[in-house]
């Protein structure tokens, strides 16, 4: 039996639970975050360390993108699936990035400013 670290958690659990119309939304707005990716598998700021990697991230973009565009009317279960297929795959592609180039992983710290 998995336990609960084994299990993925999608962003949207119950489609259900959704008004139709902010579950299209929701879906829209997710593949409107995918293509704003883009830039990033293209042509990133920091130095590519594995450029096999970048060219995988934007296969998925395509990937992810063909299947949530695709044409047609689509149920709440699957406006819900399209909307968790973009979010998965934002965050595959941003740790790809993230994983095979020289971008600082970690913010460095808030510069604080001194009370008077």
């Amino acid at each position: 039996m998995p336990s609960s670290g084994d299990t993925a958690v999608p962003l949207i659990l119950e489609p259900s639970q959704y008004d139709r119309s902010a579950l299209q939304r929701l879906a829209e707005e997710m593949a409107r975050g995918l293509d704003e990716l883009r830039p990033m598998t293209v042509a990133p700021k920091a130095k590519v360390l594995d450029p096999q990697s970048l060219l995988t991230a934007r296969e998925l973009l395509d990937s992810a993108l063909a299947v949530m565009r695709r044409a047609g009317e689509r149920t709440n279960a699957e406006l819900a699936a399209d909307a968790n297929l973009g979010y998965a795959t934002s965050v595959a592609v941003l740790d790809l990035v993230k994983s095979h180039t020289d971008a600082p992983k970690v913010p460095p710290p808030r510069k604080s400013t001194a009370s008077p």
